[in-house]
């Protein structure tokens, strides 16, 4: 023992009196025995002065305590109790003792060896020294026997032997980073990798093992003397391997090429792992090293395909991707891609819901499949254990994009990753798709640039059939209750339709500009919704070129799609919209135009339908009055422009919300109305209010008559104009019947309450057909009439006169007052002058 010491150079470190350690001293014949054993003399020993430093520290436990003591404290026979070295903390001696049993009947163990105890507790300076009749060393013989004698490395040992390589880490000058059992258990989590089962062809598991190996080298890894940055090496599988200290945590981290940093959960993921313990060592010359790993480091394979291919889970996936010569991209060593590939078990349950026998059917759909699989394919290297975590949520969601997304909208061309804030594992992520939710059973396996996910379910960018997609698109909830409500849901569901779909949103939007919305399934419910269904396929792709087309929809009424879906959107629009080219800027909220948000989702694989969201609805009706009565210039042109002029009658039969009965005064009615007081248009052709617009060569007089017009204004007070503004709001508003009238009500003698006030018409059929009567003027009913207004929330009926109430001074013609022509007809004279210049433009 005392030459042991000055080999190692340890003799003035125990000549100190207050040294308080705990010394285990091995008797002379333990030395020699341990000699013999190595097949040396005790006089070689000393070629071994680095081992006899390492095997004297493993003796020393750097602080004081009496095996007595452990005696006393023992709870069970055969009790334990493990002490670090002065080697290191995690290089431990193992005292084992029975209660109040004598020191002399404790057994210590540690690393390979175990020893009895001599003399026990003998007080040395400030510690305590135990003679011992075996040497512990702190190596093992043969790197096999430290894989034996672990406990830890269970796993690790028998995959080595499955695979063949045992006798390549029981060489000399090796390095062996073994993970533990809990690391092999961890990345059976994290990545559905386990190598269970292995054998000696299984190259994949080969690979795995040999990236923890370094052959002919031996690499010391010292807390006390770290390798300054980061240290790369050539494992045995021919990959590197990078190694670094970090100085936070006071441990090694080991590193393949694609560690990118610490995964959201901080957990070992297959590119990263810590040294648990110090080094262990290998026979007496410490020839070879092994490390206790925390992690598996999972080499990359080559490339994606090289997954695909030799994976047997996955075979049905090759034969797919060969399918659609995916192979020569899937080969591409450079993708920084991630590819979601189904198992050979969920190809089987696709190949079943399409009603095929086989998945080798599937190459009939080879135009299909390609789409199917292009939406397994992201565009970036995305490992699942680095998407974000929120913690303090029950779950987070990441959308993620396809290679779909780039030219399809992102309600189907996006998949979702669901993680569990309490889960640290990737493999309890659920990944979602259009109308299908999968569950990883290998996550993040690295490949070339790229990434295999290994997932149990197809995932479907598209929907079965329009129910499962209105049932399950959030924003189409109003909708599909107003299909059913309508009892529709069978005619949606047809194939070769598509769908107009009014998200929530529109029902809202029609709720607040019309105060109507077509959910009450009744016959005005199935004629707006039916209108958006057409019973024809529709593609809106923005690749493909689309000119504006107009379609037949369900209820027999045209709709035209317009627009590219790239800079400027796709629009629908109504058989009564009339405006200029739509834009998200000038969209009217009458119901006769709306965005398509959303287009072109698929319904069935093939697909056989198609579904659009639109921003909209669209009304196949008039929705108010004042768009009736706008949309026929030729009938009610004169009348628009005077209530143009007036405005705030105008703008209550803008007002879709309220119900209103208009008695509209047809072009001529007003244009005898006016002649009849006296005022006329200077014109050598006078133009009647039912034939064709005058040609532009009539517009100088025209533009006379109403420089005319103008200047009999002039002469005229400023009380004849508020007079004429005045007459023009009394008339219009007479003309309004309060509530939704409609021709058959009507036809009875009854007096009526108008937006001019209570009982100002009645109707009258003493003439045997019905007139409307007003205090100073009287019309009858003209064509059209009984034109309902939003399904009949109002109505509008032609009639031949202006109904002139009490309160309008109404000269009448003839005698000295038709010098001056009153001031309403003067009004109407020059509105209809107004209008017909238009009409000549």
């Amino acid at each position: 023992m005392q030459s042991a010491l000055s080999q190692a150079g340890l003799a003035q470190r125990f000549n100190q009196s207050d040294l308080n350690i705990t010394f285990f001293l091995p008797t002379n014949t333990a030395f020699f025995t341990m000699a013999a054993t190595l097949g040396i003399s005790i006089t070689d020993l000393a070629r071994y002065p680095d081992a006899a430093y390492t095997t004297l520290s493993f003796h020393q436990v750097p602080f004081a305590f009496r095996i007595a003591d452990l005696a006393a404290r023992a709870t069970a026979p055969n009790a334990s109790a493990s002490f670090p070295t002065t080697k290191g903390a995690s290089d431990t001696i193992t005292v084992y003792i029975s209660p109040n049993a004598s020191p002399l009947t404790a057994r210590l163990k540690g690393a390979s060896t175990t020893a009895g105890i001599t003399e026990a507790d003998v007080p040395v300076g400030a510690g305590f020294a135990n003679v011992i009749n075996n040497v512990l060393v702190p190596w093992y013989e043969s790197m096999q026997q430290a894989l034996d004698m672990i406990p830890e490395l269970a796993s690790t040992r028998d995959y080595l032997r499955a695979t063949g390589l045992m006798d390549a880490v029981n060489a000399t000058n090796v390095t062996l980073f073994a993970p533990t059992n809990a690391a092999w258990q961890g990345i059976a989590a994290e990545l559905g990798l386990s190598l269970n089962g292995t054998g000696p062809n299984d190259t994949r598991s080969a690979d795995i093992l040999r990236q923890h190996l370094l052959t002919g080298q031996r690499v010391l890894l010292d807390s006390m003397f770290p390798p300054p940055g980061n240290t790369t090496a050539s494992a045995a599988n021919g990959k590197n391997l990078t190694y670094t200290f970090n100085s936070t945590s006071g441990s090694f981290v080991l590193m393949t090429p694609q560690w990118r940093g610490l995964n959201a959960r901080g957990t070992p993921d297959g590119t990263f792992a810590t040294i648990n313990t110090s080094v262990v060592r290998i026979r007496i010359g410490s020839d070879s090293y092994l490390y206790l790993l925390n992690g598996v480091l999972v080499p990359a394979y080559d490339t994606i395909w090289d997954v695909i291919r030799t994976r047997p889970d996955l075979t049905s996936a090759a034969y797919a991707m060969q399918t659609i010569s995916q192979v020569p991209a899937l080969s591409n060593a450079s993708a920084a891609i991630s590819v979601f590939v189904p198992t050979n078990s969920a190809f089987d349950k696709f190949a079943a819901s399409l009603n095929l026998s086989s998945t080798l059917d599937l190459a009939r759909y080879s135009n299909t499949l390609y789409i199917a699989l292009v939406y397994h394919i992201l565009p970036q290297a995305v490992r699942i254990s680095m998407l974000a975590n929120d913690a303090n949520a029950t779950q987070t969601v990441t959308k993620l994009d396809t290679r779909m997304t780039a030219s399809a909208p992102q309600l189907y061309s996006q998949m979702s990753v669901t993680t569990a804030a309490a889960t640290p594992a990737a493999l309890a992520a659920r990944i979602g798709s259009t109308s299908a939710t999968a569950q990883l059973v290998a996550a993040d396996i690295p490949a070339g640039a790229g990434y295999v996910q290994v997932i149990d379910t197809v995932l479907q960018y598209w929907y079965d059939n329009m129910e499962q997609a209105l049932n399950t698109i959030p924003t189409l909830s109003v909708l599909r209750d107003a299909i059913v409500n309508a009892g529709l849901m069978a005619e949606v569901n047809q194939p070769n339709v598509t769908l107009l779909a009014p998200a929530n949103i529109a029902f809202v939007g029609a709720d607040q500009s019309l105060g109507w919305t077509p959910t009450s399934g009744d016959a005005a419910s199935q004629d707006t919704l039916r209108y958006h269904l057409l019973p024809i396929k529709v593609l809106l792709e923005p690749s493909l070129p689309f000119n504006p087309s107009t379609f037949t929809a369900a209820n027999g009424k045209a709709l035209t799609l317009s627009g590219t879906g790239t800079s400027a959107p796709y629009y629908a629009t109504s058989f009564l919209y009339g405006g200029a080219t739509l834009s998200d800027t000038n969209l009217p909220s009458d119901g006769t135009a709306a965005r398509i948000n959303v287009w072109s989702i698929p319904i069935g694989i093939s697909p056989h339908a198609y579904l659009n969201i639109l921003l909209q609805m669209l009304v196949p009706t008039y929705t108010s009055i004042a768009q009736y009565i706008t949309k026929d210039p030729s009938t009610f042109g004169l009348l628009v422009e005077l209530m143009r002029s007036e405005g705030s009658v105008y703008n209550t039969l803008q007002d879709a919300r309220v119900s209103n009965t208009l008695l509209a005064t047809n072009n001529k009615g007003l244009n005898d109305f006016t002649l009849s007081r006296g005022v006329t248009l200077t014109s050598p052709h006078p133009h009647t209010p039912n034939s064709p617009p005058p040609p532009s060569r009539f517009r100088p007089y025209l533009t006379q008559g109403l420089n005319d017009f103008a200047l009999s204004l002039s002469v005229t007070n400023a009380s004849l104009v508020l007079a004429s503004q005045s007459a023009k709001n009394a008339v219009l508003r007479n003309a309004v019947m309060v509530g939704s009238v409609n021709a058959t009500t009507l036809n009875v003698d009854a007096t009526w309450d108008t937006r001019l006030g209570p009982r100002t018409l009645r109707t009258d059929r003493s003439s045997g057909q019905l007139q409307f009567v007003a205090d100073q003027t009287k019309a009858s009913l003209a064509t059209p009439n009984n034109v309902a207004i939003l399904y009949g929330r109002s109505y509008v009926h032609a009639i031949t006169n202006v109904l002139v109430p009490a309160s309008v001074d109404l000269k009448q013609p003839g005698g000295a007052a038709d010098v001056a022509p009153s001031a309403l007809a003067t009004a109407l004279a020059l509105l209809g002058a107004l209008a017909l210049a238009r009409l000549a433009d």
